[in-house]
């Protein structure tokens, strides 16, 4: 792919003006690779060029960016140089060759990683923790199913039983400090806790995680307009909605209010 467009430049070196000498003592193609050896600004000169030409060759405006300094330069050199690293560990794992098997370290790394997180699970299920709390519990739970190790799944309940612990009476989860008489529908507010639950009842068996699992969905049918969708939010136990957004009697379809709603019903129908 890199052979067109190397050609679809050099039509524009000479439609900018450049002519058969300067392109051939600043551009050459290396005959192995079929690919200019050099396109940098070293090679592509702007000799000759109008100050109009020579913006359109060099990006407009950016030719005007001043040259990094030492330190900078040095910086985005090591950036490339990791950048590199990365790609050759890449190329070395395409192979298939059994001496270039890197599971062991792969898997060495994503331990490490996972006890790192262990160690910074949010205390309470609330404001900005709620996201990762719930994006931990996942995590932890699927790290147990793949690598065995109890401690993950053991960490996921954590999680779990924090996300369960702030869901209210009526068995949704508070939106701000709206507290009990409002329950949001968008945005996952409760289908995504009601999932982690599920799943931790997949691996525990524990009773608690299914019974919340069946509130939030028992709140959720209550909140079903009659047109078969869900609103965005819900004020209890009118159904109108505390300030903006569809209102009861109509249907959401912006961020899940009725597509997540309508998936855990299929699911909790098939669980009971």
């Amino acid at each position: 792919m890199k052979l067109p467009y190397a050609f679809s430049l050099l039509f524009t070196l000479f439609a900018f003006g450049f002519n058969d000498s300067v392109a051939e003592q600043f551009l050459e193609i290396d005959k192995k690779t079929g690919h200019y050896k050099s396109l940098s600004y070293d090679a592509i000169t702007d000799q000759g060029l109008s100050w109009q030409d020579r913006a359109k060759l060099f990006g407009g405006e950016t030719v005007y960016y001043e040259n990094l300094n030492n330190e900078q330069r040095t910086e985005k050199e090591n950036e490339l140089k990791e950048l590199l690293r990365r790609i050759s560990v890449a190329e070395l794992m395409l192979t298939g060759k059994p001496e270039h098997n890197l599971t062991s370290r792969v898997e060495s790394a994503v331990r490490l990683w996972l006890d790192k997180q262990i160690e910074i699970i949010p205390e309470s299920y609330e404001g900005g923790n709620a996201g990762e709390l719930r994006n931990a519990a996942v995590g932890f739970f699927r790290a147990f199913e793949i690598l065995g190790d109890k401690k993950y799944l053991d960490a996921g309940l954590i999680c779990a039983d924090r996300i369960l612990e702030k869901q209210l009476s009526r068995g949704h989860w508070s939106y701000g400090d709206q507290g009990g008489k409002m329950m949001r529908v968008q945005d996952g507010f409760v289908t995504r806790p009601f999932w982690i639950m599920l799943y931790a009842h997949k691996l525990t068996k524990e009773k608690k995680y299914f019974e919340s699992a069946r509130r939030a969905a028992d709140v959720l049918l209550s909140a079903q307009s009659d047109a078969g969708g869900w609103p965005d939010q819900w004020i209890f136990p009118s159904g109108s909605t505390p300030s903006s957004g569809v209102r009861n009697g109509s249907i959401s379809f912006n961020d899940g209010a009725t597509n997540a709603s309508f998936q855990i019903m299929v699911m909790m129908y098939h669980l009971t």
